[in-house]
């Protein structure tokens, strides 16, 4: 067997780094202090070699039983470093054998049996050297006409308020605890530097609110909204099209991406780009709890 499954206590930090370095990608889901906050420290992960290759598994269980599946504000994940053909395989046998319940988006396509997601990503070099598309820009309009502007803050606090206050207009409500979760990734990317909390004012008013991190040069779009007065008004275009301006030196902005069509076309009319990602669920739960995961 090449591989070890360790607990994070036992990764060698600086070696994880390194074979990150190796990757094409330089993704914040693959980065330990990344990890460390959605994960609470709480995960595991095959190493191969010396830190040749690596995969995190993000490890949750209850009644005894270990599952295997994506934290929340991590869309995917990805075997890195120098991979070869065998590592997948063992990757997939591993995963079958040990998980009773899994849902987990990765990178690649490891299972045979996947769904394909779509995510969107944006060039920021071709969007600052490319027209705008018409609906871009009679959203644009609309915001110069109600003089918004754009500013941002090192406190979240107000964005947090501003995004319980109007989340349900997306159709989802979150949980207390899920506001917890997001308050306490909020403070905790802060502190590494890396978080941008952007607000679209019209006047004194809040009318937008997003949550971004910026890390390696790649802006990912995390928790937004706009309220009613800010949707009238074409906000949330403004909003990122006034962040880029701000940030022209990234290269990437990660939409995360979506299944609904129209917040698909809303990220393609900033010129984003379909990237595919993979699904693959597994529930092999007693049957008497297979409900408790579906």
């Amino acid at each position: 067997m090449a591989y070890k499954c360790i607990h994070r206590s036992k990764i060698d930090a600086n070696n994880w780094a390194k074979c990150v370095s190796r990757s094409s990608t330089q993704s914040i889901y693959n980065q330990i202090w990344y990890l460390d906050i959605v994960c609470g420290k709480n995960w595991k992960a095959l190493v191969w070699g010396d830190y040749r290759a690596v995969f995190p598994l993000p490890i949750s269980g209850k009644l005894g039983m270990n599952f295997l599946q994506n934290p929340n504000l991590v869309q995917q994940l990805e075997i890195i470093g120098h991979v070869i053909e065998t590592d997948i395989l063992e990757l997939k046998t591993f995963i079958q054998s040990h998980y009773k319940y899994v849902a987990l988006s990765t990178r690649q396509p490891i299972f045979s049996k996947n769904i394909e997601r779509i995510n969107l990503m944006l060039n920021v070099e071709d969007y600052l050297n490319t027209k705008p598309s018409s609906s871009l820009r009679s959203n644009l309009k609309k915001a110069k006409d109600n003089h918004l502007i754009l500013k941002n803050e090192d406190s979240f606090v107000d964005g947090l308020n501003f995004l319980k206050k109007h989340f349900h207009l997306t159709g989802m409500s979150p949980s207390d605890a899920e506001w917890m979760f997001y308050e306490d990734i909020m403070k905790k990317v802060h502190k590494e530097g890396k978080a941008r909390f952007s607000y679209s004012f019209k006047g004194t008013e809040i009318v937008q609110f997003a949550f971004w991190i910026v890390d390696n040069d790649i802006a990912y779009y995390l928790l937004n909204i706009s309220n009613e007065e800010g949707r009238k008004c074409g906000a949330s275009h403004f909003s990122i099209h006034a962040f880029i301006n701000q940030h022209q030196n990234l290269k990437l902005v990660d939409f995360e991406g979506s299944s609904i069509e129209g917040v698909k076309r809303f990220y393609k009319s900033f010129g984003a780009i379909e990237e595919p990602y993979y699904l693959y669920r597994e529930n092999k739960l007693p049957f008497f709890l297979k409900w408790f995961k579906k």
